[in-house]
């Protein structure tokens, strides 16, 4: 076959010198060769193990559909079917873009594509990597995820036994006088939410605010600023393993220097250092604080794009009029730069609801410690698929997840529309 092949593409060009021919002509006998060698000798058994596995069912279909699929593009690209259908160059050339985007395009598919959807299919099952036999649960993991149960008692610190059976006391609240008990069938997974939205809360103020004043001073025209401007996005592109371990040192109650610089000022008493990362008074503070300060140089430099844009006659017009520096600031930069003001809170609040690589290294040696926190959704759903081996649950959380992100973003896309209609 290998000769055949060769012989046709020696054939199709004449005018080629008999030495090229040769040439090519040892080029695809060598590589005939290899293959053939590949096959015969096969030191690893995975030819062997890969034509096994040709008489199951999928792998026919697998395959079936890649020579239909290969078939059919090969036919779509022929003058003859082009001719046939009558297509305009316009076409032509679309589906010649499309073929140069495919090898992305089957890369989204394939590596972020199919487990999103996958993942999906897992939620609904009773899913253990080490269990070969998978039960569908239907909703049951949603179920439980997002269950609640509340009841009333006398007792101000009442626990499981007012609650129904499966569930656990999340915390006691006092309203009017009266005792009540919320309790969850997962306490970590809402204790999780808690601490995220407290998060987001306070981290997308401080990496957003401070990067537009800060941006506004960087986008004037005073010596040294394209020094600064490389200066405070450093943080950045600084690894994030790097960034929290050198922030874990800098909280540490013994030898932290915030505790030194706390001491220098008289803010704390010598040698009773705080511990930051250890009280869960200040852990997911401490977290805030290194979320901001990486997101915070990004931010600004998005800004000094957005400021970019701002026309030069406004502020020309300003100043002539006697406006303020504030004035010119609360009244055209501001609102100048609503749109990208919109994309920074947007992308800072999907990281912050992400949040994982801090708290993982930062609140070592349990993660989401001290008693859960600092801890996330998305360390919680790492947890039960690695470390409890649910799989399926972990899928059901991380949908849950998805949803809130989802809708928070949606949200924020109306708003963005509503003012702008209003405007």
């Amino acid at each position: 076959i290998w000769v055949l092949v060769a012989g046709q593409l020696l054939a199709d060009r004449p005018t080629w010198s008999a030495a090229l021919r040769l040439k090519q002509a040892g080029w695809i006998l060598s590589g005939a060769s290899f293959v053939w060698f590949v096959i015969v000798a096969d030191p690893s058994g995975m030819i062997e193990s890969f034509f096994d596995s040709l008489t199951r069912p999928l792998t026919i279909g697998a395959l079936a559909l890649t020579v239909c699929a290969g078939a059919a593009t090969w036919l779509m690209w022929s003058r003859r079917a082009a001719n046939h259908f009558h297509t305009p160059r316009a076409v032509e050339e679309a589906l010649s873009g499309l073929a140069f985007l495919s090898p992305n395009l089957l890369g989204f598919a394939i590596f972020f594509g199919f487990p999103l959807f996958f993942s999906l299919y897992v939620s609904f099952f009773d899913w253990e990597t080490t269990n070969t036999g998978q039960d569908f649960v239907g909703l049951s993991n949603y179920i439980r995820a997002l269950s609640l149960d509340m009841a009333s008692t006398s007792e101000p610190n009442a626990g499981t036994e007012v609650l129904n059976d499966g569930f656990q006391v999340l915390m006691n609240i006092d309203w009017f006088g009266q005792h009540w008990v919320l309790g969850a069938r997962d306490v970590e997974f809402w204790l999780s939410m808690r601490n995220i939205f407290v998060f987001l809360v306070l981290s997308v103020p401080l990496a957003v605010l401070p990067a537009l004043l800060l941006s506004s001073v960087l986008a004037s025209r005073l010596p040294g600023m394209k020094a600064f401007r490389t200066i405070y996005f450093i943080p950045s592109v600084a690894g994030v393993i790097g960034v929290a371990i050198v922030w874990g040192q800098m909280f540490d109650a013994t030898i932290g220097w915030i505790n030194y610089l706390l001491d220098l000022v008289g803010l704390s008493e010598p040698g009773q250092g705080h511990g930051w990362l250890t009280q869960r008074s200040t852990a997911l503070l401490s977290m805030v604080i290194v979320f901001a300060w990486m997101m915070f140089g990004f931010n600004t430099v998005l800004y000094l794009a957005g400021h970019q844009s701002i026309p030069k006659e406004l502020y020309e017009a300003a100043e002539i009029d006697g406006a303020s520096t504030w004035q010119i600031f609360r009244k055209i930069t501001v609102p100048q730069l609503r749109n990208t003001t919109f994309y920074v809170v947007i992308t800072t609040s999907i990281l912050a609801l992400q949040l994982f690589d801090i708290v993982w290294i930062m609140s070592r040696p349990v993660a989401g410690g001290p008693n859960f926190a600092t801890q996330t959704p998305v360390l919680t759903l790492y947890q039960e698929a690695f470390a409890n081996n649910a799989q399926g649950y972990a899928s059901a959380l991380a949908w849950v997840l998805f949803i809130v992100i989802f809708g928070f973003t949606a949200f924020q896309f109306r708003q963005q529309r509503d003012e702008a209609q209003a405007g």
